[in-house]
């Protein structure tokens, strides 16, 4: 199976889907937030018609890599299954901040004909937006290195 293009959403009603939701630490404003993005994955789900059939969820994981991310691994191996149609992600940031990673997973989600739907963008990933989400990855990476950085920074000057 390939990439599958989609040109009415209404086309996708009643498909089965599943979300993934990350936060990094695990600091009270941060496990807040990650039950706030279940609940907007679900209403994702919900809204658009279709069938909520799994949920992958990481707490106090980085995206910089996958070693750790337990249903990010399991995720990623289950595109293989026919267990679902559809992964729903917030953004491409929840998922990856890996450039090769992120692209690990495009490759495999294209091969295995699932659709990847980011809600904050309103929309499916279509190869045509290959070049910019490697971009993005790029960038979220580079500005985790940042923080990394100053962050020992200002540990080295306390």
């Amino acid at each position: 199976m390939a990439y599958r293009k989609i040109t009415d959403i209404k086309d996708t009603i009643g498909m089965r889907a599943v979300f993934y939701a990350r936060v990094s630490t695990a600091e009270e404003e941060q496990l807040n937030a990650i039950e706030l993005q279940i609940e907007e994955n679900r209403g994702c789900i919900k809204d658009h018609g279709w069938k909520l059939v799994g949920e992958y969820i990481d707490r106090s994981k980085s995206g910089t890599m996958v070693k750790g991310r337990d249903d990010y691994q399991r995720l990623y191996e289950d595109l293989y299954e026919d267990l679902f149609d559809i992964v729903v992600i917030k953004d491409q940031e929840r998922l990856q901040r890996n450039t090769l990673d992120w692209y690990l997973f495009i490759n495999r989600v294209v091969q295995t004909g699932k659709l990847l739907f980011m809600y904050m963008d309103g929309k499916f990933y279509s190869p045509d937006d290959a070049l910019i989400t490697g971009v993005r990855a790029i960038i979220a990476r580079s500005l985790v290195e940042i923080l990394v950085r100053n962050s020992i920074t200002t540990t080295i000057t306390e």
